[in-house]
């Protein structure tokens, strides 16, 4: 089956939707699919290499700097998309290829994701919603605010949990060694990300130098840049600085061995979708200790049983929380363990891949049926949905985007 998957980003260092998407192209192309990836990042070649021996064909959709020469690069990408002849049109994050749905043969099954449960990104998803078989949500909160939006239906939102690919390493000895251990080693992998809570988990630290455990928090990403309101290294107490590992942006397998070293995840966040670091957190025995917040980690982590669900702003009952983890070899090793658990039942590639699959061998029957030709629509354009800008000069478009509510007008009135 030959897929074209169009998305925001893929060859992005960190977490998001960029690994999320390379673990899809990857666990396809092992399936046997054939796949053209389409990004708006810059690329150096056409093509991806996922091993010595295989190769994913790439196309790039650099967005202009003016709204006005966006619709040239709808229409090349429309073209290479045609000319490839795709069975199946996946969208993940990509307004351009979502918007022109209508435009496109109606044999072709087409699918988008939602990476959030709320603002941008389920509303780019759910677009063309009439013309979309399928809308994956990545949590039961997602699919909820997906169920509000214009046009949409139950039956063709789909509730897939993401996933990551296991560890090439004995799990449970693993977990038995890190039970063990003196020190408590706490992951952090927001950086200064505002909807990851980072002040939330300062006020943890705080908390922790008053306590006598004997405990080290890796800070995954940056403290913000230097003389900004987001610059937390001076928010760091004194007395804590040779405890707290400051990390920078780093490479995704370095953050994974991090997690996988740590004893436990805190990830405090105001919102997430299914957030990769949770999954590679539970595959390797450590435990997550995350908000209430709308997203899968309240879904699938089981207070005090696989990990903790406190409320955001509650960095009490996390040091709380640390502070039993620590003190009880017992209760550090189950909850080791029923994370491992919840990884096997919910987070495998092949759960994962299996789901995704079946939406690609079958349309939805109650969408509207289509033409049987392909044929460019300019009317059909939405303009790039994640417009560049600061927030020293902000334009209108770049507003949008950071509130969530992208400018769903074509880019050419026909």
């Amino acid at each position: 089956m030959r897929i074209v998957l169009a998305c925001s980003s893929f060859l992005t260092h960190g977490g998001g939707i960029a690994p999320y998407n390379r673990e899809l192209c990857r666990a396809l192309i092992e399936r046997g699919h054939e796949l053209l990836v389409i990004t708006q990042e810059q690329l150096d070649a056409e093509s991806w290499e996922l091993s010595e021996h295989q190769a994913v064909q790439m196309y790039s959709t650099v967005v202009p700097k003016l709204v006005r020469d966006e619709l040239e690069v709808a229409r090349k990408m429309f073209n290479r998309i045609v000319e490839y002849d795709p069975h199946v049109l996946i969208s993940s994050d990509h307004i351009y290829l979502t918007s022109l749905f209508p435009c496109f043969a109606d044999r072709r099954t087409r699918i988008t994701i939602s990476h959030y449960y709320n603002k941008l990104q389920p509303k780019v998803a759910a677009c063309r919603p009439r013309e979309t078989d399928w809308i994956v949500a990545l949590s039961k909160a997602g699919k909820q605010y997906l169920l509000g939006l214009p046009g949409c239906c139950a039956e063709q939102i789909i509730v897939i949990y993401n996933a990551v690919y296991d560890v090439n390493i004995n799990v449970a000895d693993l977990i038995f060694r890190k039970s063990r251990e003196d020190v408590l080693r706490i992951v952090y992998p927001g950086g200064a990300i505002r909807h990851k809570s980072p002040e939330v988990v300062l006020k943890m630290v705080k908390r922790l130098t008053k306590s006598n455990l004997n405990w080290e928090l890796i800070w995954l990403g940056s403290l913000g840049p230097s003389g900004s309101a987001e610059h937390f290294a001076r928010r760091v107490p004194d007395n804590a600085r040779k405890r707290v590992l400051v990390t920078g942006n780093v490479p995704r397998p370095e953050a994974e061995q991090h997690i996988l070293r740590s004893h436990c995840l805190v990830l405090p966040s105001r919102g997430e979708g299914c957030p990769m670091s949770l999954l590679e957190a539970m595959r390797t025995g450590t435990i997550p200790l995350v908000s209430d917040c709308p997203s899968a980690m309240r879904e699938v982590v089981v207070n005090g049983v696989s990990g903790y669900v406190v409320r955001r702003r509650d960095s009490r009952s996390l040091v709380s929380y640390l502070v039993d983890i620590a003190k009880s070899q017992q209760l550090r090793e189950s909850l080791m363990r029923q994370a491992r658990l919840v990884y096997e039942r919910n987070f495998t590639v092949d759960a994962w891949i299996n789901k995704v699959i079946k939406l690609l061998e079958h349309r939805r029957e109650s969408r509207i049926k289509l033409k049987d030709t392909d044929q460019f629509d300019p009317t059909m354009v939405y303009r790039w949905h994640r417009r560049p800008g600061k927030w020293q000069r902000p334009t209108i478009t770049y507003l949008r985007y950071k509130f969530g509510y992208p400018n769903l007008s074509p880019l050419s009135k026909g």
